[in-house]
């Protein structure tokens, strides 16, 4: 099975959350307690890929771990929210 490539956003968050020392499954439970949608491995793994892009979740990540969003140019947001 091949394995796709991470798109931009994908890149810079995982990267990030290994500046951080984060686990990938304490960004899923931010994310959920931020935005009240549903978020597993599987779906962010699309995320991360690209195949997806929900504009609630990927500005909720971004917000999470204080990064613009390299799809968009997005800016940083002014107040981290990198937490426990």
């Amino acid at each position: 099975m091949n394995r796709k490539e991470l798109c931009a956003l994908g890149i810079t968050a995982k990267k990030r959350l290994v500046e951080i020392n984060k686990p990938q499954n304490w960004l899923i439970q931010r994310v959920i307690e931020d935005t009240w949608q549903f978020l597993d491995n599987g779906y962010l793994g699309k995320i991360w890929t690209g195949e997806r892009h929900p504009e609630k979740i990927i500005a909720s990540i971004c917000r999470i771990l204080d990064i613009a969003n390299p799809e968009t140019g997005g800016n940083l947001q002014e107040k981290s929210t990198i937490a426990g």
